[in-house]
């Protein structure tokens, strides 16, 4: 398990440096913050049971992951769980949402990785915590909706009321 935390988690990490990079380019950052907060928006729509998630299927990566799901060796375990950066999960797109309007590299690697490290106990967990908020009806997943779509809001707020990027195209006083 520890091989596969690691390669998710460095794959999130890789993710969330890319999407802050290009979230940080002065042509591209106000696009990302609006892509961000598009994303975190749905996101939360689909936590909340208010539209069906989309199912995304990236060409290969089921049968990579087919191939490496019972390999014994270190590095196919890693690979494997580098893998999961590339599922559809809304909590990790409002994770990622939230790291490229960042702006900065660092930071949003560093988001990830919290984002990754926070839910490495989690797989168990998240499966019964699931269920249960299921099982609680539909005001609990609208609560926790609510939670996601505030906090990420939050984020691309917080980057919009940033400083405008240095460009020399674009001066400001």
């Amino acid at each position: 398990m520890a091989a596969w935390h690691v390669g998710r988690i460095g794959a999130y990490a890789a993710l969330g440096a890319l999407g802050a990079t290009i979230g940080g380019l002065p042509s591209g950052g106000r696009v990302a913050g609006v892509a961000a907060a598009a994303l975190i928006v749905y996101s939360a729509a689909v936590i909340g049971g208010l539209v069906e998630p989309l199912h995304v299927a990236i060409p290969g990566v089921s049968a990579l992951g087919k191939r490496l799901v019972g390999n014994p060796n270190l590095l196919a375990r890693v690979a494997f769980g580098a893998l999961a950066a590339f599922l559809p999960c809304g909590l990790l797109w409002a994770a990622f949402a939230g790291a490229t309007a960042l702006g900065d590299a660092r930071l949003g690697a560093a988001s990830m990785v919290a984002f990754g490290i926070g839910t490495a106990p989690g797989p168990l967990a998240a499966a019964l915590g699931a269920r249960r908020l299921a099982a609680a009806g539909p005001w609990a997943r609208r609560g926790v909706a609510t939670v996601v779509l505030c906090s990420g809001l939050w984020v691309v707020y917080a980057r919009a009321d940033a400083p405008p990027d240095d460009c020399p195209m674009h001066p400001h006083k």
